[in-house]
């Protein structure tokens, strides 16, 4: 999960600002903003499947999901959500501008993305612990953890 949320905050809060302010520079942009939205749409039906695919290699997710009520795809929505809202940000602060001011912007905003990236990989004392007892039940085999999350079926 810590993997999946870091990729996604460098993919979604930086580039995907930058490529909806390039692909509809200036007032280009409001046009953009019903298709932008109907990503998060495509990409809460493909959380469903990813997590099976997580609680397959790890069944202490899948324990947790259970007595959770499926807590992480709550998390993964709300990290989605909350990222797709910032590019979405990102890509009005950059579409007016001309593009050689974008970098100091898009500067700005690649610190912030490394420091929440940070953050969630070492997200302090706890909920490291809480991690390691997770993964004590993961499995170590990389062939089957690869086919797993890839959805191949054994």
């Amino acid at each position: 999960m810590q993997q999946l949320l870091t990729g996604m905050n460098a993919h979604i809060n930086l580039d995907l600002g930058i490529a909806a302010a390039t692909v509809a520079p200036g007032g280009d942009l409001d046009d953009l903003h019903a298709d932008f939205d109907k990503i998060n749409e495509v990409l809460a039906r493909m959380t469903n499947r990813f997590v099976e695919n997580v609680e397959a290699v790890s069944p202490w997710i899948k324990f947790l999901d259970r007595i959770g009520g499926r807590a992480e795809q709550h998390v993964i929505k709300f990290s989605i959500d909350v990222a797709r809202d910032e590019a979405w940000r990102l890509a009005s602060q950059l579409a007016p501008l001309p593009a050689d001011e974008w970098p100091s912007v898009i500067g700005a905003r690649d610190n912030w993305s490394a420091g929440f990236g940070r953050f969630v990989l070492r997200p302090g004392t706890f909920l490291p612990f809480g991690l390691f007892v997770i993964r004590l039940r993961e499995t170590n085999d990389i062939v089957r953890v690869i086919d797993l999350l890839s959805g191949v079926d054994h």
